[in-house]
């Protein structure tokens, strides 16, 4: 009997760990509306005299759109990409990331990571 309620008990876990491992669906943004943000921007910075270039990246921070506009220098897109890489990976913006890395001593080195701006 003692056996029987083990089985029972191990067959109970791993029912429950396989109902578990199920598709997952994530929300993300699409294309279009990566075009469309990246518009927007560019228009933004434009009637206010800047001449830049917009990145947007997805959830797992990869590239979907780079827009430069056509007066702006080479480096900027370059710029824009790791600008967004670097929000999307803290979670914050790069204005406020500067921030907790001058403030903490302890997040320095986290400014030295690859693609962060």
């Amino acid at each position: 009997m003692r056996i029987a309620t083990v089985v029972a008990f191990v067959f109970a876990l791993v029912g429950g760990h396989a109902h578990a491992q199920g598709v997952v669906t994530q929300r993300n943004v699409s294309l279009g509306m990566a075009k469309t943000m990246a518009e927007a921007a560019l228009a933004e910075c434009a009637s206010k005299g800047y001449h830049t270039s917009v990145a947007v990246l997805d959830r797992a921070a990869q590239v979907l759109v780079i827009m430069r506009d056509e007066q702006a220098t080479a480096q900027t897109a370059e710029m824009a990409r790791r600008k967004a890489y670097t929000a999307r990976m803290f979670r914050i913006s790069t204005m406020e990331f500067q921030k907790r890395t001058a403030e903490d001593p302890g997040r320095e080195a986290q400014r030295d990571l690859a693609d962060i701006l």
